[in-house]
């Protein structure tokens, strides 16, 4: 299992032929993948359609949903902190889904190595 991040969302709903997509796919095959809710809120915010926005609302809840506690927040905030120490600046929201997947053990399936490379690097999280 691991937690798929919302740029591999957005590639498999324009059906591009990538190697997260192929994972994803997979994944879906088998059940066996999670979100939280920042990537919740970020691929369903993009849907403009409403009945497209129930659709994939409907869907993206049959998978494992990790939810955030104060202490998700805390874990995220020191994780930026950390990474600008060591020069690495990353978008903050990205440190919350990080930092879930370092709370529940799980690796990212992401296409935005920009960002989170660094918290590989410096921070253990597992990219799949």
């Amino acid at each position: 299992m691991f937690v798929v991040d919302t740029c591999v969302w957005i590639e498999y709903f324009a059906d591009r032929p990538v190697r997260e997509v192929e994972l994803l796919t997979e994944a879906i095959r088998r059940g066996s993948l999670a979100v939280c809710g920042p990537i919740l809120q970020e691929v369903l915010q993009g849907i403009r359609d409403e009945a497209q926005f129930q659709t994939q609302w409907r869907r993206l809840m049959t998978f494992t949903v990790f939810d955030t506690s104060r202490w998700t927040f805390l874990r995220a905030a020191s994780l930026y902190r950390f990474l600008r120490r060591k020069g690495a600046t990353v978008n903050s929201f990205d440190t919350t889904i990080a930092a879930v997947c370092l709370e529940n053990y799980l690796p990212l399936l992401t296409c935005n190595k920009r960002d989170f490379a660094p918290m590989a690097k410096y921070a253990g999280l597992k990219l799949a």
